[in-house]
């Protein structure tokens, strides 16, 4: 009964929104004759009570141009309202009709979205996010906690994590290269990483992870996760702050070599001199030994070269940019989440450039 009455209130209130406003609007043409229509209805009542006469004087005048304003209004009003309440019913069903089709919309493009979110981002990626420094410093076993927090997720279903099937219950995959599937999560309650995704010569002939210490079946390569949720779930550093500061160090960055020697050279040169991509360098004749961040034209004006270390005493890779004859900056250094934005699959990790 209550939301009986509830309803009736709600179709009482949709009628009566905006119908005085609406009867202003139409009493000087309606509504004049509506309350002409009426008079002329009741005009044998009318006559037999003489009510019928004009006004003579001003005041009459006055009053009676006021009342059938009013009159006009009112009658106008009535009409409106009780139009809108007959049809407030009807009106109110396709209002909610409409809404719960808008939300019905928005939740399966929320659910496409959801299952549209695919392998995005090969493992490895998720592991320098979460750890940037773990190829640096072996001693401290940083990938051991990345990957404690990356399995503590997907076995708890918050982490969707792809891959290609490497051994079955039946032993090695044989046959054509696996397509991906995702990892269902109760398989990470046991699973664990092998690193060989840290490898880049070891491609898909390695396994990236086990769910069994003993047999090592079933096992999976070439795992990938979705960047998007990724980011939901470690957001890391702002992007301002992550494209701002040198973690590339060129001399040890064989891919970072490879695009400056090879069919990318010319975008990556353009890219330095537009200064689209930063760079840093030490100073070679200056007392200071910090970074300082590279005019673009340097790039212009500068030869890059690279002098890879000669033994193991004490040596290191070296990269310079010389004019002419000597070098003016060496310890070339670039920025890792420029570069990944560009080339998204370029094999490079981030650096401690404060150690070269």
């Amino acid at each position: 009964m209550r939301d009986h009455f509830k309803f009736w209130w709600r179709c009482l209130r949709h009628a009566w929104r905006g119908s005085w406003t609406r009867a202003n609007e139409l009493a000087a043409i309606a509504g004049a004759f509506i309350v002409t229509g009426l008079l002329w209805f009741f005009a044998p009542y009318l006559k037999t009570h003489d009510w019928v006469e004009a006004p003579t004087s001003y005041l009459g005048v006055t009053a009676l141009t006021a009342v059938t304003a009013a009159a006009s209004a009112t009658a106008m009003f009535i009409v409106i309202f009780l139009t809108k309440f007959v049809r407030a019913p009807a009106t109110l069903y396709w209002e909610e009709q409409r809404r719960a089709e808008t939300l019905n919309g928005d939740l399966r493009r929320a659910t496409a979205d959801g299952q549209l979110a695919g392998p995005n981002w090969p493992i490895h990626e998720l592991f320098s996010h979460l750890e940037p420094t773990a190829l640096d410093e072996h001693e401290k076993n940083l990938w051991e906690d990345a990957s404690l927090k990356i399995r503590d997720a997907a076995s708890l279903g918050r982490l969707r994590i792809w891959g290609r099937l490497f051994k079955t219950d039946h032993g090695p995959w044989v046959g054509e290269r696996a397509s991906l599937r995702e990892i269902e999560p109760a398989y990470w309650e046991k699973a664990f990483f092998t690193y060989w995704f840290f490898d880049a010569t070891a491609g898909d002939d390695a396994a990236h992870c086990y769910a069994d210490r003993n047999d090592g079946i079933p096992a999976y390569t070439d795992l990938q996760v979705n960047r998007g949720q990724v980011l939901e779930l470690w957001p890391g550093e702002p992007d301002d702050i992550a494209e701002s500061y040198p973690n590339v160090r060129v001399a040890d960055s064989s891919a970072v070599l490879e695009l400056l020697n090879g069919g990318d050279r010319a975008k990556l040169i353009g890219l330095l001199q537009a200064e689209k991509i930063s760079s840093w360098a030490r100073v070679t004749s200056g007392s200071s030994r910090d970074f300082i961040k590279l005019d673009g034209r340097m790039w212009t004006e500068r030869e890059f070269l690279f002098v890879p270390k000669e033994g193991d005493d004490g040596w290191i890779n070296q990269t310079f940019l010389r004019a002419r004859l000597s070098s003016t900056h060496y310890d070339v250094c670039l920025n890792y989440a420029q570069l990944k934005r560009i080339w998204p699959n370029l094999k490079i990790a981030r650096s401690d450039c404060s150690k070269g």
